[in-house]
């Protein structure tokens, strides 16, 4: 009668111990299975993150390279600007060195052909003035 009466006991601890072995092994799948979720949510957030960055340094860079071209168009700008006030003060002193060494011309051939010396004196320092003006104006 004692061995019947053994036999529901083991049975009962037998299947207390598959129920809490069960039970512990539910525990440890639904802890897995959270540990998998976090990682993947982390992961998940690292990418989005990662994208993130990538896409601030994509904008910084665009706006660094847009200024550097609005820049160096601006630097062309006032350097063409420079060059063509400078070649328009080019032009008006050759213009001008131009018209004072015909002027010069005009003032020799009077020189040579005055009767007056001291009207001819006086043409020839107004050249000789002239021609030192031109070549300052618009060296030969």
């Amino acid at each position: 009668m004692g061995h019947t009466a053994k036999k529901p006991l083991e049975e009962q601890v037998g299947s207390e111990f598959r129920a809490l072995k069960a039970r512990v092994e539910e525990q440890e799948r639904a802890r897995l299975e959270w540990e998998a979720e976090q990682r993947r949510l982390r992961e998940e957030w690292e990418r989005q993150e990662a994208e993130r960055r990538r896409l601030k340094a994509e904008r910084e860079e665009r706006e660094r390279r847009e200024w550097e071209s609005a820049a160096c168009a601006a630097s062309i700008k006032a350097v063409h600007a420079a060059r063509a006030e400078h070649f328009g003060t080019a032009l008006e002193q050759w213009k001008a060195a131009g018209e004072i060494r015909v002027l010069c011309v005009a003032l020799d051939e009077a020189a040579a052909t005055s009767d007056d010396a001291v009207e001819a004196e006086k043409l020839r320092e107004w050249t000789a003035w002239g021609k030192t003006d031109a070549d300052r104006l618009d060296p030969p």
